[in-house]
């Protein structure tokens, strides 16, 4: 009996084998592959490419899901007073952190992922979890700075003048400045008395 000859493997088409089968091509049956090193892409898909790469990349981890970038001490410690005050009104209003995790549409370790400081948190993501336990924006930050602390930049007075508002920080220097003023006026009104009781006395003196 014969021996039966092994049958022989598949020609590989050149430049196929450093490519992983990712997708098809939109409205083909052919398979895309996408470069797993620096040689050339098969003829015809090169155009693919970048859309299927955005997948991948959109595949990965939610920006959430992110470390925290490398960010200024200041910043972070900023970032970190506000992450305080919503957590001390979690504890006050007794509602568990999933639960608001959940209200809110996301996982649920979300909240204590993001109270921990595991990703980045937006403002965006801080506001909506301020508004949910009844926080106003205003009442948030008016709650993270209660007094500001000197005296105000001269770009902080010019746009609470532009924009037509009085913040808290101005009207704690006008009450000074008011202040000032007021003693500024006595103080030369107590000068005028003296000088013309002087010079009255001198007239007096002189007569005599």
């Amino acid at each position: 009996m014969a021996e039966r000859p092994y049958p022989r493997r598949a020609k590989r088409e050149p430049g196929i084998r450093n490519f992983a089968p990712l997708a098809r091509a939109p409205g083909t049956s052919a398979p895309i592959f996408l470069s797993m090193d620096k040689t050339p892409t098969p003829a015809g898909l090169e155009k693919h490419l970048p859309e299927l790469r955005g997948r991948e990349r959109r595949a990965g981890r939610s920006p959430e899901m992110r470390k925290p970038r490398s960010t200024e001490p200041a910043d972070i410690a900023e970032t970190q007073r506000l992450l305080e005050i919503l957590n001390t009104a979690l504890q006050l209003r007794k509602i568990p952190r999933y639960r608001v995790a959940k209200a809110l549409g996301h996982g649920p370790t979300y909240m204590s992922r993001l109270l921990n400081g595991s990703f980045d948190a937006r403002l965006s993501q801080l506001l909506e979890i301020a508004r949910y336990l009844g926080l106003q924006p205003a009442e948030l930050f008016q709650l993270a700075y209660p007094e500001s602390g000197g005296r105000p930049g001269r770009l902080a007075l010019e746009l609470a003048k532009e924009l037509e508002v009085t913040p808290p920080f101005v009207r704690h220097t006008e009450v000074p400045d008011r202040l000032s003023r007021r003693l500024a006026g006595a103080v030369h009104q107590l000068f005028a008395v003296i000088r013309d009781a002087v010079e009255d006395l001198e007239m007096k003196e002189g007569e005599e």
